[in-house]
Formats: structure tokens, sequence, C-alpha cells
């Protein structure tokens, strides 16, 4: 055992100080612990409870004395030499790493959070940057200049600027009604737009005001004028018309109106040709059988106006009259019609005078069963479908205006449907039935099932000759109740011909 070890045995002057300690020579000295064990191990061959043996003090060198009145000292233990520092390699190199990867963490943050904090902040200030325009290759027109007067080129639409200083929006203020309840109308008045020869204020003109008073008659909401001296009449428009499909409607006044009149209808100085229609007009009377009891618009025919800057104009002229044809003088309509309506003109027979009459000119029972639908492939863009009726269904069409004598083929434009049903068609002249040129009073044809709208042949029938006269000609459609299908129900074309010289 070596001589410090009696300095183990020793008890702790401080039992709360540091491990390493220092001994009575000034080394430092440490606690021993014995190996496997948790506490100081005993001497080997007594116990634990042992009594250590008193303390010594060192006697001093030869030469020195204590100092009087104190007990021996112990010489000042030497000043202990500092430890040598080491570098912790493994510490700074994981304190470097950490720092490096929150540097980086903080870099990235904000980077991806600042412009939306920036974004927030109405104090920061913004860069607007210069957008990139490509530059394409403009092949024909490499610049773009503007015109003089940086007007827009307006886009058609469904409700295109008025045709006329005279256009009239609802077509329903017209009275009386104007056929096929049009969206608007032109209404050109003899008074305001039109010249006329002899002028209105001569003695040979007598306006409506006087002549219902003098038969005691209702005052005419519009004026008219009537005479029976020659003269004509020439109506104009205000400004060009677009193009499109137009029919012409003038009036025949219940009193002071008869005879025949033949109208010229001029787009500039280039006269048109009606697509159906007539521009010659029987003028009905009160004297006439069967008797004239209403104003009616009577049609000049459906017309087509190109595009072009000319005016629209129509001119009459006459002969002086009797009391049998006097002349009234009254308004002129222009009606716009659907320019769809130009294709199904083009597919009825050409070669003579072609009539149209559209479903909403006639009246029909049961309308139960009969319902109107719009279609882009119906005249005027409308029909009635006739579906599985319960009860009979019965279309008239009447005679309204006097055509021509001679031989009349209908065709009835039918649009798709589900077809199956069968109609039953009759003529009548001056409203009395007379028989098809097959011999029988009705003529059935039955609705195609799902084809293309078309121009179904119904028949044709002659007129007789007596009086050289012109009549009226209506039509009857009738469906039988308790069939299954359907019927469209649409315009009447009527193909005539007239008399050969030898009939």
């Amino acid at each position: 055992m070596n001589s410090n070890s009696s300095n183990l045995n020793q008890p702790d002057a401080n039992p709360g100080s540091d491990a390493r300690r220092t001994g009575g020579a000034g080394y430092p000295i440490s606690r021993s612990i014995p190996p496997g064990g948790s506490q100081p191990y005993p001497a080997q061959g007594r116990s634990a409870a042992a009594p250590r043996p008193p303390y010594v003090p060192p006697v001093p060198p030869a030469g020195m004395t204590a100092p009087q009145g104190s007990s021996p000292q112990a010489p000042a233990p030497a000043q202990p030499s500092r430890p040598r520092r080491t570098i912790d390699w493994y510490n700074l190199i994981g304190r470097t790493i950490t720092s490096m990867l929150a540097a980086f963490l903080a870099v990235y943050f904000a980077w991806l959070y600042a412009p939306a904090v920036r974004n927030q902040m109405v104090w920061w200030p913004t860069n607007t940057p210069t957008p990139v325009t490509p530059s394409p290759t403009l092949a024909a027109t490499p610049t773009i200049t503007p015109l003089a007067t940086n007007t827009v080129t307006p886009i058609p639409t469904n409700t295109p600027e008025p045709l006329s200083t005279w256009w009239i929006a609802d077509g329903g203020e017209i009275d009386p009604a104007v056929p096929d309840s049009p969206d608007g109308v032109i209404e050109l008045h003899v008074d305001s737009s039109a010249e006329i020869n002899p002028p209105l204020d001569s003695e040979v003109w007598t306006s409506s005001k006087q002549i219902t008073a003098d038969l005691g008659k209702a005052l005419y909401q519009e004026e008219w004028y009537a005479t029976y001296s020659a003269g004509w009449v020439r109506w104009f428009m205000d400004r060009p018309l677009r193009a499109g499909l137009y029919e012409l409607y003038m009036m025949d006044t219940v009193f002071s109106s008869g005879g025949t009149l033949s109208f010229t209808v001029q787009l500039g100085d280039q006269p048109l040709t009606p697509l159906a229609g007539s521009s010659n007009v029987v003028y009905m009377t009160s004297q006439y059988d069967p008797v004239q009891a209403y104003d009616t618009w009577r049609s000049l025919g459906l017309y087509y106006i190109q595009p072009s800057d000319s005016v629209l104009t129509v001119t009459t002229s006459w002969e002086e009259r009797d009391e049998y044809t006097i002349v009234s003088m009254d308004r002129l309509l222009i009606v716009p019609r659907k320019s769809a309506d130009i294709a199904m003109l083009n597919a009825l027979p050409s070669g003579s005078t072609r009539y149209v009459r559209d479903d909403l000119a006639g009246d029909t029972i049961g309308k139960d069963y009969a319902m109107r639908e719009r279609s882009d492939d119906a005249w005027d863009g409308s029909f009635q479908r006739v579906l599985n009726p319960k009860e009979k269904v019965k279309f008239t069409l009447p005679g309204v205006e006097p055509w021509p004598i001679g031989t009349y083929r209908l065709y009835a434009w039918m649009p798709t449907t589900k077809g199956g049903i069968t109609g039953n068609y009759s003529l009548t002249v001056d409203r009395q039935l007379i028989a098809s040129d097959a011999g029988t009073e009705t003529v059935s044809v039955t609705a195609p099932a799902n084809l293309p709208a078309q121009w179904v042949e119904i028949g044709s029938w002659t007129t007789d000759k007596y009086y050289e006269r012109p009549r009226k000609i209506g039509l009857t459609l009738e469906i039988e109740a308790g069939v299954v299908g359907e019927f469209p129900i649409d315009a009447i074309g009527f193909v005539y011909t007239p008399f050969s010289e030898s009939e």
C-alpha cells in the first residue's frame, strides 16, 4: 500500500465538495470506487466501523522549526498547473452542421413566405414588372391603324336598329290586325310618305272623315282618301332596307274601294317580281258577293330585297272610275319575314304564280290537341302539332281575297314529326265546296314519319269559269278523333295555272 493510502480513510471536511480533492502533500487525489460496487469498500480484514488512526503532523525538515505559539504547519502547496484544454471535435462539427441547417431553413422559409407577407403590407413598395409582350409576326398588317372616327362596327343583334322612322315595333298596334302577327312593321301613310297626283287637297279627293259622316258610320282612326278621277300614287321609303324577305300589304277599305289596281315594286330603278303572291289586287266591295264586311289588308306579294343603297318604292296608277270601281288610297305596310322562308319558297314548283298562306291566318277547332310550337324548319318559325286527338280537329283557311280562276295544285308544308295520322283536305270557292280534279270532295294525306321538313302534295282543284271573275278560295283540314300519332299544320302553298285560251 502506498504512502497516500492513509488519506483515503480520512473523513471529508466538506461532504458536498467535488470528488476531486487535494491531499496533504498538495497532489490531487480521487476517492476510490471499488470495482463492481457503488460504495467505498472497507479495508481487508477489518470492519467498516474500525476507527481511523490519529493524525500525525509531518515533521519539518532539518534546520526548520515551527513558529512559536503555533502548531507546526505544512508547507504551502505548490500552485497546480492549468489542465491542458482539448478540442471536442464531435461537438464542434455537430454545432456547425446544426447552424448551417438552421440558416438554410431560415432562408428557405423567407423565400417561400415573404411574397405573401409583402402582399399583405400596403406600405410595402411594389415594382410593377413590365410584361413581356410577345411580338407575333403579322403577315398582312404589321401595324394596326385606328379608325379616324374611333367607331366600333356594331355586331348584329336580335334587336337591330329600326328599319325606318316609320317603324312600329309592336305589330299588334296596327288596326286592323296584320296577318301572321308580325313582330314589327313599316307603315307608310299616303298623306306623309307618298307622292300623289292629283294632290290630296284638290277637290277630286274625298276624305274618310267626310265619307263616314255622310254614311253615318263610326269615325275612322286612320284617314284615307277616295276619288273617281284618274291619278297615281308612289310610296317611298326613307332609307334603304336591309337585305331579306319582305311582304307588302295594301289596305282595302270596306267603303269606297273597288276594281283592280296593278302595283309596281322597285328597288331604285330595278323592278322586283314577287317570289309568291301577285302585285295585281282585285278590290272587294260591300256590293260584291260575298259582301266585304270590314277593312282588309291585301297582300302585294313576297319580295326578296338584295343589299342595296337604293330605297324601295311602290307605285300604282289608274284611269277614271265609276261608282263600282272607285279608288281609295290608304296605308302601305312593309312586313319583314324570316329569311329561312326563301328556301321553302324555292322548293315549291316554279313557272307559275304561287300563293302561300300560313296557318296563323286560319282558325283551329280542337286546340287542346293542336299545340303551337316554334321550329326553325317551320314556315315563319312556328306550326301546330296535332298529337293523339281524342276529338275531331278542324283547321280552316277562309277565302279572304279574290284570286284568278283556273287550276290550283295544293301543297302542305310539314315540319318533322312522328307522323302516322291522316288528314282530309277540301277546297271551297266563294264558300262553296268543290270536288277535286280526282273527283272526290276530300283528299286524304298521311303525315310522313320522321322525315325532313318538306312540301307534301295534296292534290289539285279547278274553279269554274262563270262570269270570268276572281274567286275567294278557302281550305279545310279535318283530323278524326281517336287516332294515334302526330300531324303538323303549317303553311299551305297554292300553285296557280290559268285556263288556256281553248278552254
